[in-house]
């Protein structure tokens, strides 16, 4: 087995100290690494991947960009082993909607890497935030029924599995993809839907 394999784990909330408190026993979700919260880019590897991946497009010109795509295709890698065959995967939306010149393709772009590796992955474009919102770690909205008012379903998509992976990069307080779940399960109730985190942040 890969180092990339034996990264992944189940997310315990009985064994984890200060576990997400939005993230309930019945939840399936996964996740690779630790990231140190309020901690800086010294204080882990892990640390430093994530800061890359979130590196602002602003500094898409700089040399410093290249470690935001280093940081991709570490991602990238690390996801073509926790995914089964053929799994269905849709990314947990970012706070920018796709119109903002601000919004961040990462997920895209690392989902690209993704099929690369593993073409029978499918990609499903199924929430979108319509308008831009507050990022969590900002002033974001803190509820699962606030940021269920701010996810939206695109209408056209429709998961033909029994699984659905639920992708994004750091789970912190479980307050997105909670909303996400709620927002799937009210049109997919049969689909099961799985968590996948690269970083669980440690507070």
């Amino acid at each position: 087995m890969s180092m990339s394999a034996q990264l992944w784990q189940k997310l315990d909330i009985e064994v984890v100290q200060n576990p997400p408190p939005h993230i309930e026993k019945s939840d399936h979700c996964y996740y690779a690494r630790e990231y140190l919260s309020g901690k800086g880019y010294q204080a882990s590897d892990t640390n430093q991947l994530i800061m890359n991946f979130k590196k602002d497009p602003s500094k898409k010109l700089l040399p410093e960009w290249e470690y935001k795509i280093k940081a991709q295709k570490k991602f990238a890698e690390e996801l073509a082993f926790i995914l089964p065959g053929k799994a269905e995967i849709a990314a947990i939306p970012t706070s920018k909607c796709k119109s903002d010149s601000s919004y961040d393709s990462r997920f895209e772009e690392t989902f690209d890497l993704l099929t690369k590796r593993r073409p029978d992955v499918v990609i499903l474009n199924l929430l979108q935030h319509p308008a831009s919102v507050d990022p969590l770690h900002l002033k974001g909205v803190r509820s699962i029924e606030g940021k269920l008012s701010e996810i939206a379903m695109v209408s056209n998509i429709t998961p033909t599995g029994e699984q659905l992976f639920l992708i994004d990069d750091v789970l912190t307080t479980g307050v997105s993809f909670k909303a996400c779940q709620k927002k799937i399960r009210e049109k997919f109730p049969q689909v099961l839907l799985v968590g996948i985190f690269w970083a669980l942040s440690i507070r």
